[in-house]
């Protein structure tokens, strides 16, 4: 007998279907069991880079993964910041009547309706805003049907005589029965920071696909031939090979001597890197103290992390991560609901 149920579970666990893919750093599902966990994979994907020499971009990596499962009902009363309200741009100005919401989960390109409040003036504003925080744009207070735009991760939103029992944000075009937010945040601690790669989080694998060097750590030759630096100790995966730099831009073009200028071509036997301010190996090496690129490794390194389960809501399920996108979730039946 219990041959027999392992074998059925074994075959459950086999056959469960996807319920999200890659469609960004939020999925939605529906469940009526909440007895289901959900096993998520989540891709690792660094921010920033592509500077110049004279105005570097940092590169930001993750030393852990926010992971983020809430109900209907995405706004939370308890986030909420009392006397103030989100100005045009996106900050915060004081006022007693008000409240400002927190950041919430939102996808891009898709629409919201906000019920249970009743906002008036011309000031006030909800506010949209990238993956990292920065601003995108407004849209004035008063609009309850709000539509976020290209690139939308979070929105604020300005709320005047707040009803906090009353007060919804759900994704669609009208206003549905009241539920209260239900929300568990998952906190995922890598012990290292990384810059892309991919998280199973039912396994705790951790995959690491890309590495983390700065430039100075290199020795580098002039090529007088086609006015650049090289060096022969940094390999690409492939011919060329994409990269992020704090101060240069990847090229892929197709010849070492169609580098732009400010620009850097990764091959699998070098890396050549164009800066015309310099024709000196050694003073173009000491502009790369502070420089630094994010690469695909050759071989990709696994790290073996906690396994965690996350337990899903019954109703509608918003499943968020910050470090990227969410690459496959899945139902994962319980022991009784694979017997039965």
């Amino acid at each position: 007998m219990t041959m027999y149920r392992s074998q059925v579970i074994d075959s459950q666990l086999l056959s469960l279907s996807t319920v999200g893919t890659a469609s960004g750093a939020i999925a939605t599902f529906d469940t009526d069991k909440a007895e289901n966990l959900v096993n998520l994979e989540v891709a690792i994907t660094a921010t920033g880079g592509g500077g110049t020499p004279s105005a570097p971009i940092a590169i930001n990596g993750f030393d852990k993964a926010d992971i983020l499962v809430c109900g209907k009902n995405l706004f939370n009363k308890t986030t909420i910041e009392l006397g103030k309200f989100v100005k045009p741009g996106g900050s915060l100005e004081p006022s007693s009547d008000w409240s400002a919401s927190d950041y919430i989960l939102v996808k891009p390109n898709t629409t919201y309706y906000l019920s249970g409040i009743t906002n008036t003036g011309s000031l006030a504003q909800h506010s949209f805003y990238k993956a990292d925080k920065t601003w995108i744009s407004d849209v004035s207070c008063t609009t309850y049907q709000i539509t976020t735009p290209n690139e939308c991760c979070y929105i604020r939103l300005s709320l005047h005589s707040l009803t906090p029992d009353a007060t919804q944000l759900e994704i669609g075009s009208t206003a549905t029965s009241y539920t209260p937010y239900t929300g568990t945040l998952y906190a995922i601690n890598f012990g290292q920071t990384v810059y892309d790669g991919s998280l199973n989080v039912g396994s705790g694998v951790l995959t690491v696909t890309h590495g983390y060097i700065c430039l100075y750590d290199y020795s580098w030759q002039y090529n007088s031939d086609f006015a650049v630096f090289e060096t022969g100790e940094i390999h690409g995966k492939y011919y060329p090979s994409e990269f992020i730099c704090t101060d240069y831009e990847c090229s892929m073009v197709s010849s070492v001597g169609s580098i732009p200028n400010n620009s850097g071509l990764l091959r699998p036997t070098a890396m050549y890197m164009k800066n015309t301010d310099y024709t000196d190996a050694t003073q173009f090496k000491n502009s790369l103290t502070n420089t630094y690129m994010v690469y695909e490794l050759a071989t990709p390194t696994t790290i073996q992390l906690d396994s965690k389960q996350i337990q899903s809501i019954i109703g509608t399920n918003n499943v968020y991560v910050d470090t990227g996108d969410i690459i496959d979730l899945k139902f994962v039946l319980s022991v009784g609901q694979a017997v039965s």
